[in-house]
């Protein structure tokens, strides 16, 4: 569950800024998906491993957003390992899911209707 801090309005609309990327679901071989959610299975590994990744997807939308929120950068971070930090879990979790290669981490910010 997300928890928004500051203002909060009635849209249904989410913005994020993470250090992640992005993929379209038309990547995925249909093989990959074993019929399944593909956020369900993203999320339910991330959940299982203890992994920090967070994943969105816009409301009927091909496409996904996986990454490390930026506020869970802290102080003594270099933005260089917060990043490879990322980049090893959205590896893990795409290998071990949808099975497609990770492409390159960076920031993404973004709003969608959720």
């Amino acid at each position: 569950m997300k928890i928004r801090h500051g203002f909060v309005s009635n849209s249904s609309t989410t913005s994020f800024c993470i250090v992640g990327v992005e993929f379209c679901l038309d990547d995925v071989p249909d093989e990959n998906l074993d019929g399944g959610d593909v956020l369900d299975s993203i999320e339910n590994y991330i959940h299982k491993h203890n992994l920090q990744l967070d994943c969105y997807c816009a409301w009927e939308s091909e496409y996904y957003y996986l990454g490390l929120d930026i506020d869970k950068i802290k102080n003594e971070d270099r933005f260089g390992d917060f990043r490879q930090k990322a980049q090893a879990q959205i590896d893990e979790v795409l290998a071990n899911t949808i099975k497609i290669p990770s492409p390159k981490c960076g920031i993404i910010t973004e709003s969608i209707d959720s």
